[in-house]
C-alpha cells in the first residue's frame, strides 16, 4: 500500500517530463500522508508533494491575478458620467430656484423706486433643443437663462417668458439686507453693453439669502468655478446679518 501511494502522490515517482509540480510545492506531506511520509523517509524518499489532489487542478481554472483583471473606465465614460452628475445638480438647483417673486419693471438705474413691484413667476432654464446643433445637455446650460413668467400657470402652459437674463451674462448676485427688510436680491447683468440691475422681492429674509446663494452657486457650476470654501463664505455673512454678495463687480 505504501509503494502504490508512493507512485500516486510522490514527485519522484514520475519523469522530469510528466511531472506538473514546480519544485517549490515539493515538502514534507502532512496529515494523512503522515504514515507514508515516514515509510517514505525510512526508505530514504524525502521529497513529497503536499497537494494530495494535484491530478485533479487545472491550471486554467486557476483565476488571474486581481491586477490583470481590474481595469479603470475608460477616461471619456468618467467624464460624461461627471457631466451627468453636474447636469443632475443644476436642474435641482433650478427646482428650488422656481419662486414666485415681486420684480421692479425694467427702467433704468436709480428710478426703480418709482415704480410699484410687479408679482412674477421665475425659474432658471437651459437653452432650448437646437436641431441644427449637437448640443449636451451641460452646454444647453452653459446658454441658459432666469426666465420669467406672469404666472406659475403661464410657465406650466409653455407660455414663452415676458423676459429673461443669460446666466452667462451676470455678473453678481447680491441680498441687500438695508432695503426692504432684507428681502431685495439684486441681480446685475449686462445689457446692450450696459450694465443694468434687476431688483426682486423675495417673501422673507431668509428666502432672499436662500436665492441668492442658489442663484450664484447655478451660475459658477455653470461656470465650472464653483469652490466650497463659497459656503463658508455664505455662513459668515449670515451670522453677521450682513449684505451677502456674490461675483465681482468688474464681471461682464
Amino acid at each position: 500500500m505504501s509503494e502504490l501511494m508512493l507512485e500516486l502522490f510522490c514527485c519522484r515517482g514520475r519523469t522530469r517530463d510528466a511531472r506538473v509540480l514546480t519544485d517549490s510545492c515539493c515538502q514534507p506531506a502532512k496529515g494523512i500522508l503522515a504514515k507514508d511520509q515516514k515509510d517514505v523517509e525510512e526508505a530514504g524518499e524525502v521529497e513529497v508533494c503536499s497537494n494530495p489532489w494535484w491530478f485533479l487542478t487545472a491550471p486554467s481554472i486557476v483565476p488571474p491575478p486581481p491586477d490583470s483583471c481590474c481595469q479603470s473606465a475608460p477616461q471619456g465614460i468618467l467624464e460624461k458620467d461627471q457631466k451627468d452628475i453636474e447636469v443632475a445638480e443644476l436642474e435641482e438647483l433650478a427646482r428650488r430656484l422656481a419662486t414666485q417673486v415681486q420684480k421692479y419693471p425694467k427702467r433704468k438705474k436709480g428710478l426703480q423706486s418709482l415704480w410699484k413691484p410687479r408679482d412674477r413667476y421665475m425659474k432658471p432654464l437651459p437653452a432650448a433643443v437646437d436641431s441644427q446643433f449637437d448640443f449636451t445637455p451641460f452646454e444647453r446650460w452653459k446658454k441658459g437663462s432666469l426666465a420669467y413668467w406672469e404666472s406659475e400657470s403661464d410657465f406650466l402652459t409653455g407660455a414663452e417668458p415676458m423676459g429673461s437674463v443669460p446666466l452667462w451674462r451676470i455678473a453678481k448676485v447680491s441680498n441687500d439686507d438695508r432695503c426692504h427688510n432684507g428681502r431685495l436680491v439684486v441681480v446685475r447683468h449686462v445689457l446692450n453693453g450696459e450694465r443694468v440691475e434687476m431688483h426682486i422681492l423675495l417673501l422673507t429674509r431668509a428666502d432672499a439669502q436662500e436665492f441668492a446663494y442658489q442663484l450664484w452657486e447655478l451660475i459658477s457650476k455653470v461656470r465650472s468655478q464653483w469652490r466650497d470654501e463659497h459656503i463658508a463664505t455664505v455662513k459668515s455673512a449670515r451670522s453677521a446679518s450682513a449684505s451677502t454678495v456674490f461675483g465681482s463687480a468688474g464681471g461682464a
